[in-house]
């Protein structure tokens, strides 16, 4: 994380040449073992030598000094506790920070279930030593790792208690005036909640459901009160800079939801109060943690109107100014700033004019943080969002050549999977003000599509060979990744949604069980693995084949206890559109993560209500299906 590679840098580290090398550290680590004091002197030496030349950490993997070190602290004299244990929890930061590997080794060795242990101890005993080690570990473990989340949840879990979410929030009741404590149980409590990790699995992340579980009726109460505190705290403590990060950037993986963020909100609770107060501060941290929050706030339209007044807007600006060497305060503050001109020309207006010339700023970002995709990403955005809604600052836009810089950005960097989000946005506003000459995206599915309407014919019986089913999914995966990543997708207005129609024939009873006898056990057969499916019928101003018709055609195709149906989420969803003149049947995948094959519900942000999804967009309604034609 940006956070990570800063404090590493203020920090800085000791000198190489008083240390031992790595190596020499792992010997004596294994050579130390039972002698408590000593064994305890070479782990923080360990610790030492990785920050002081962290190229070198991924060694006590590859030479097996991890394990031999959980294996030493597994036995008598350490049993996972005491001084061994604790030192070698705090050096985690350090062994853990950028490596995958050794995040991967400690938690195989048993030391992430052994810390868990620990942090219960330390609550049991009202030890603050245990739990902040405890807390820094588990921390350093679970950042970036989603495997880890999950194991940390599982071994808390495992051992009959409640779970580990609730006993970090007990941590935080236990030790209300330990500002090092409050501190680290929230970065701690914060590192099983967020999606950080880029090894994308096909699972949902254990990080989301962490969050809905912290999001809960039972547990948000006392989250939130958690975080009152903290903020409290660091306000008779502000020299302690990492207590007042913790506390917003968990106010931030809170702020879910439009109720929730109006309810945070409320001046009742200070808490945004706190906030805006905290953009005072000359630390980059808090900076960029109160602007990550404020950026979350500006999702929620009641909230983005208080946060839209022009005393508070020039605060942004002016933070920004400040630090315009500083990525992660730009990086936030611009997507702050985005978030506020979202469908307001009066602040797209008012973030240009000659006091602040967001555009002017943002050429100065781009070129002084050439190297960062996710500050390219935030200033493209911002001024996307103001060019499109001033003309003044579109004229600005061209002046300063920077659509050039968003080509130039789109050409060097297309190739490059850490770019991909900021490419597709200066793709997309290059293609809106048709400035993309030379960096056009090739349609990908054209010839698919060309192929699919050459293969209709409305008397076809057998099943066709085309690839429609393959070519929707994709197009369907793509357009959601794209929202994902950007925020934004190119949808149309007219079109809802795309549904696949692999084999076609004669609308009538007859005619659809030769086709199902022929296509799905291919998909639900007898021989095919045990699965999950679900009927989808449509009837477009048709009446000879009905839905229970279909229904019997399938059962008897279908063996019965070898695949179950399941409604809301099946594995396999069968397809039948009927229309006057034909009938589509097709077996799709994936049809409730991909919303039905819903191009609006798959561009929307979940936590919006459907009022509040066609006031903000204004979309149609889905066309009734009696009343119109083939999708």
């Amino acid at each position: 994380m940006a956070v990570d590679n800063q404090e590493e840098q203020e920090d800085g580290c000791e000198e190489s040449s008083e240390l031992p090398e790595l190596l020499e550290l792992i010997d004596l680590a294994e050579s130390s073992a039972e002698d408590v004091a000593r064994f305890a002197e070479v782990l923080r030496n360990i610790g030492r030598r990785v920050k002081a030349t962290p190229g070198d950490r991924d060694l006590l993997s590859d030479f097996e000094g991890i394990s031999q070190i959980c294996e030493a602290l597994s036995k008598e004299p350490h049993t996972w506790e005491g001084e061994a244990m604790l030192a070698f929890c705090r050096a985690m930061p350090e062994i853990c920070r950028t490596s995958v590997v050794n995040r991967a080794s400690l938690r195989d060795a048993g030391f992430l279930a052994a810390c868990v242990r620990l942090l219960h101890a330390g609550v049991r005993e009202k030890d603050e030593a245990k739990a902040v080690a405890a807390s820094q570990a588990l921390a350093a473990l679970c950042t970036a790792s989603d495997a880890n989340k999950q194991a940390a949840m599982a071994a808390h879990e495992s051992a009959g208690e409640p779970g580990l979410l609730p006993l970090l929030l007990d941590v935080l009741v236990a030790f209300p005036d330990s500002s090092q404590v409050q501190a680290e149980s929230m970065a701690a409590l914060r590192s099983l909640v967020v999606d950080d990790d880029s090894r994308k699995s096909e699972t949902a992340p254990s990080a989301l459901e962490n969050r809905e579980l912290l999001l809960s009726d039972e547990l948000y109460p006392n989250v939130k009160s958690a975080v009152q505190h903290a903020c409290h705290l660091s306000q008779r403590h502000p020299q302690i800079v990492k207590l007042t990060e913790q506390a917003l950037l968990l106010l931030r993986e809170i702020s879910r939801g439009q109720e929730r963020v109006q309810e945070i909100a409320k001046p009742s609770n200070k808490l945004l109060t706190f906030v805006q107060k905290s953009l005072e501060s000359s630390e980059p941290r808090i900076l960029r943690a109160a602007m990550a929050v404020l950026r979350a706030f500006a999702l929620c339209e009641d909230v983005r109107d208080e946060l839209s007044l022009s005393c508070e807007t020039c605060r942004y600006v002016q933070a920004i100014q400040r630090n315009v060497a500083t990525p992660v305060v730009c990086e936030q503050g611009f997507g702050l700033l985005a978030n506020l001109t979202l469908r307001n020309p009066a602040m797209a207006s008012f973030l240009n004019d000659s006091d602040h010339q967001v555009v002017s700023l943002g050429q100065l970002v781009l070129q002084k943080h050439a190297d960062r995709p996710d500050v390219s990403k935030s200033v493209i955005q911002l001024l996307w969002g103001v060019a499109r809604q001033n003309a003044k600052a579109l004229a600005e836009v061209r002046e300063l050549e920077l659509f050039v810089a968003f080509r130039s950005i789109v050409s060097q960097h297309e190739a490059d999977p850490r770019w991909h989000d900021a490419v597709e946005v200066a793709r997309q506003i290059l293609r809106e003000f048709r400035e993309d000459a030379g960096v056009q995206k090739k349609a990908i599915y054209n010839a698919a599509y060309l192929q699919w309407s050459m293969q209709i014919d409305a008397t076809a019986i057998k099943p066709s060979a085309s690839n429609q089913t393959k070519v929707v999914s994709q197009m369907l995966e793509a357009q959601r990744s794209d929202f994902l990543a950007t925020g934004l997708a190119a949808t149309s207005r007219h079109l809802c949604r795309v549904l696949p129609l692999d084999n076609l024939c004669k609308p009538y009873v007859d005619d659809f069980r030769r086709l199902a006898q022929e296509v799905l056990p291919g998909h639900l057969g007898p021989d095919v693995a045990s699965t999950t499916w679900a009927l989808e019928f449509k009837s477009r101003n048709a009446n000879t084949l009905k839905k229970e018709v279909v229904l019997e055609v399938l059962d008897a195709i279908v063996p019965k206890g070898h695949h179950k149906v399941n409604l809301n989420d099946p594995a396999k969803c069968i397809l039948v559109e009927v229309h006057p003149s034909w009938c589509g049947l097709s077996i799709v995948e994936n049809w409730a993560r991909l919303k039905k094959y819903n191009l609006h519900a798959l561009t929307t942000p979940e936590d919006l209500t459907a009022c509040e999804v066609f006031r903000e967009a204004r979309k149609p309604e889905e066309p009734n299906a009696e009343s119109t034609g083939q999708t």
